[in-house]
């Protein structure tokens, strides 16, 4: 059960009843959130997510209050406490063209997750123009740009919104494919094992941070 595109924090006690029924059913929970939400709430939330989003939306603090109303500080919080607590966590940004598109934000973010971990998943998505937000979409290059930037820290970053894109992993030992992946379709062909401790490249044996 996912809780997203409406913010799950903003019904944070809705959130934890609906996880916790969905957890007493055998199933997994993913919270999709800007990460704005502190302790204990937040302590709270996680306690019964198997997996948590979070969008990082800019490096630059004044964006966030000016743009967003939020604290950049209290997000990266956030992530670092949903990372410590063994929850599988991945993070997002959506580039906005003049606004958060440098070279130089988007590396510091990605060494920000990558003090947390290297295997931490970073999605870099295109914008488009929608509601109030009218300025040009996010020119396809620059997403690409910009996932290279990123995988010079991580080693799973992924190109969103772009019809054209492919986001295969490799496997770090061998270079063979680990996770093909086109639009919706996945194959996961590449990978052995049953659980995250014991996944491995089927061509070659190394163990990678994945759970099947």
């Amino acid at each position: 059960m996912a809780y997203t595109y409406s913010e799950p924090v903003v019904h944070t006690e809705w959130v934890i009843e609906a996880m916790s029924s969905v957890r007493a059913a055998g199933l997994a929970n993913v919270l999709v959130t800007n990460g704005c939400v502190l302790p204990p709430a937040s302590t709270e939330l996680l306690a019964s997510c198997d997996a948590v989003n979070v969008d990082i939306k800019s490096w630059d603090a004044d964006f966030y209050r000016r743009e967003l109303g939020g604290e950049l500080e209290a997000v990266k919080a956030f992530i670092a406490e949903a990372r410590g607590s063994g929850v599988h966590v991945e993070a997002t940004t959506l580039v906005l063209p003049g606004s958060n598109d440098s070279e130089e934000e988007i590396d510091a973010i990605a060494a920000f997750l990558a003090s947390l971990s290297p295997e931490l998943p970073y999605h870099l998505s295109a914008y488009r123009p929608m509601y109030r937000w009218t300025k040009p979409a996010t020119p396809p290059e620059n997403v690409v740009r910009l996932a290279a930037i990123a995988r010079g820290r991580l080693r799973h970053v992924y190109a969103g919104n772009l019809a054209f894109e492919r986001n295969d992993d490799h496997c770090p030992a061998c270079g063979a494919v680990l996770v093909r992946r086109a639009g919706y379709s996945v194959d996961a062909s590449g990978l052995s094992g049953g659980t995250e401790s014991e996944a491995r490249c089927a061509a070659c044996g190394e163990r990678v941070a994945y759970r099947l």
